[in-house]
């Protein structure tokens, strides 16, 4: 049996909804797109620094996706809005969906160097710290407000896994519903999808959102040149998730759950091909509690209780007898976490021009479980006993603490300093100190300079470190790995011409050291701590809003990130250009979006994919407030293009250069509010 790299990602639920100006979602009031972009300078976020501040004093370059972004361009997915993100390139390997910021990625991460947050609180899991960004992200795209998308480290204020930026998605209100919302789609490969909201604010200012939605896709036949022949569109999707909340004064409660199997046809970890039995199964919950006290004029006190689990199986058809024929066995495997945490803060503005700000953050982990056994007869499980033992049971816990402060310092009208400190310590790996500092300029209202420096680490986590399965050519336990650590130095400018022309210029370097890569030792796959890496890049956007409600936003990244060696084999396209436009149409009522994507060619373990360029188009016609009717078509030149392979090519058992994208897909939405 041949090690397989699952992943799941459990994604918390909550509160902070120190939310930004107005319900950006209600289709029949003003939303965000309607302010100037000087207006827009001033909107508020909550992510860079865990409390409210305007976007120009964050100590980050920040980028902000609105609900409104989601009904003009028709994302179907987390990764297609991330997607459009200067300097972010996603890309799927069939299972699981990936992310890669500012040049790094390593095969098979599953995003654990980037923190995903649902309204402020933690969501990478506790085994793979995993973050999931395509169907299998558990909340309904229909439920956000927005998304802050805050680029460089991050470990001060979160704590791990905030190595390369931090993504947090804020959700929609219930008064922002104000009613029943019912939504129907259908697309390419018989995907059909359903979703059912109803959300109120209640006649004793409680707010209550409640939504369920479900989605069935087919799967597809793509070509799999390693193996000589396509899939017969064994990759089908299922999906179903649930989302509530309930708002009362400054308490909340939310609970999330979700739900995805998908195929793997692409004979990952050594499976049979395309055959049907090769699965994923993910299961998420999450329920948090948060409530905010007034201790005094100047002085807010945050408390957070949480609580989640997540589970992944995953069944491989395997020829473990080598014959090449069926019958093949079937093998299966399953990871089980679970966890509890708290945390508090206590923000003090007592004197004008200064902020404090104090925290702490705990989490137990009462699961971190792996376990993998092959079907009987399978002689390399009787290392661990009979041949129908599991070859991995492997149970753990721990916790990991950290205790924060920040300081926001006005030091003249014109310039100001952010400094923080963070120290976390876990009994499974060393402790580290996180240090931020930015100093922002603004010399008028129409320039903002941030000149800004954070160190950020990822532990290594328990598949990393524990996973270790019997017999040569799998996988072997470290548990002398170290966390990675990464240092970023970053330069942003803004520029405003006029209320609606925005430029924005940013340039940064990182020092990566201890990155840790799966290597083959001869005797087994073992994940080990490299050499240092340096990086550096440069990104330019320009965002411009016309007359009539027209709205343009284009992007250049460049990225400058060592393809060999220490493994950064499928680092992303040195260069992305990106551009959007969404735009009323001179028919009443009706609307187009559309996104141009290129990028250069990839890295891949022998060669290079080919540069590409797709684009997007979404058209909407939208005759009442209430009801909305939309056609997605995405890769509309149907331009056939890859990615090198994000699975993981070296426990494949066979050589993997690249994988294949979607060519031209659709979607027809009906969206109707009650």
């Amino acid at each position: 049996m041949v090690i397989r790299k699952p992943s799941f990602i459990c994604q918390s639920v909550v509160s902070a909804a120190l939310a930004a100006i107005g319900p950006s979602c209600a289709w029949a009031k003003t939303d965000l797109t309607e302010l100037s972009l000087e207006q827009l300078l001033d909107v508020e976020v909550v992510s860079a620094s865990r409390t409210a501040q305007k976007a120009s004093d964050a100590p980050s370059a920040v980028t902000v996706l609105r609900g409104e972004d989601f009904r003009a361009y028709g994302w179907r997915t987390l990764a297609e809005a991330l997607n459009s993100v200067r300097g972010v390139l996603t890309t799927t390997g069939g299972e699981y969906t990936y992310a890669t910021v500012r040049g790094f990625a390593t095969p098979g991460d599953y995003n654990s160097r980037l923190l995903l947050l649902i309204d402020g609180i933690r969501s990478n899991g506790n085994i793979y710290d995993s973050a999931f960004l395509g169907q299998e992200f558990p909340l309904d795209l229909d439920l956000i407000e927005r998304i802050e998308v805050v680029r460089g480290p991050g470990s001060m204020v979160y704590g791990g896994n905030a190595f390369f930026a931090t993504i947090n998605v804020i959700t929609r209100s219930g008064k922002d519903l104000n009613g029943a919302e019912l939504a129907a789609s259908t697309g390419s490969f018989a995907t059909r999808g359903l979703r059912l909201s109803y959300g109120r604010q209640l006649d004793n200012g409680g707010d209550v959102l409640l939504s369920v939605s479900g989605l069935n896709g087919d799967g597809q036949a793509k070509a799999y040149p390693e193996f000589g022949q396509a899939s017969l569109g064994t990759d089908d999707t299922e999906a179903r998730r649930f989302f509530g909340r309930y708002r009362q004064g400054e308490f909340q409660f939310t609970a999330l759950a979700g739900q995805r199997e998908q195929g793997r046809p692409n004979g990952s970890y050594g499976s049979v091909f395309d055959d049907p039995r090769n699965r994923d199964r993910d299961e998420t919950v999450l329920l948090d509690a948060r409530y905010q006290s007034q201790l005094s004029d100047q002085t807010r006190l945050t408390t957070r209780l949480f609580y989640g689990q997540a589970e992944w199986r995953g069944q491989y058809v395997n020829d473990n007898a080598g014959t090449g024929a069926p019958p093949y066995d079937l093998d299966k495997e399953k990871a089980d976490g679970r966890w509890w945490g708290l945390d508090a803060q206590v923000h003090y503005g007592g004197r004008p021009g200064h902020g404090l700000l104090l925290g702490v953050d705990y989490q137990k982990n009462l699961r971190q479980n792996q376990f993998a056994e092959d079907a009987p007869p399978a002689l390399r499980c009787t290392a661990t006993g009979s041949a129908t033992d599991p070859c991995l049971a492997d149970r753990r816990n721990s916790y990991r603490l950290g205790v924060y402060v920040q300081h926001d310092l006005k030091m003249s009208d014109t310039l100001s300093l952010n400094l923080g400190l963070r120290h976390d310590q876990s009994d499974v790996a060393e402790s580290q100190w996180s240090p931020r500092a930015g100093l922002i300029w603004r010399p008028d209202a129409d320039n903002v300079a941030k000149l800004l420096y954070g160190r950020a680490f990822r532990a290594p986590n328990v598949y990393e470190r524990d996973y270790s399965y019997p017999g040569v050519g799998t996988q072997i336990a470290n548990p002398g790995l170290q966390a990675e650590t990464i240092q970023t130095v970053e330069a942003v400018w803004e520029r405003y011409l006029g209320a609606d022309l925005r430029l924005t210029l940013g340039a940064h370097v990182n020092r990566v050291a201890n990155w840790i890569v799966q290597v083959d030792t001869g005797a087994g796959l073992q994940y080990q701590n490299q050499p240092g890496i340096r990086g550096r890049g440069i990104d330019l956007e320009v965002e411009k809003r016309f007359g009539g409600g027209t709205r343009l936003r284009a992007s250049y990244a460049g990225e400058f990130v060592p393809e060999q060696p220490n493994g950064i084999i499928n680092s992303p396209s040195r260069h992305l250009l990106k551009a959007n436009l969404a735009t009323p149409l001179p028919l009443a009522n009706w609307h187009l979006g559309l996104e141009a994507q290129f990028a250069s060619g990839q890295a891949t373990p022998t060669g290079r994919t080919a540069a590409y360029t797709i684009v997007n188009a979404n058209l909407r016609w939208q005759p009442t407030n209430h009801t909305e009717l939309a056609l997605g078509l995405y890769n509309l030149l149907d331009r056939n293009y890859a990615h090198s392979y994000p699975d993981g090519s070296l426990s494949s058992g066979i050589a993997r250069q690249s994988m294949a994208q979607d060519g031209r897909t659709w979607r027809l939405q009906l969206t109707q509010r009650f």
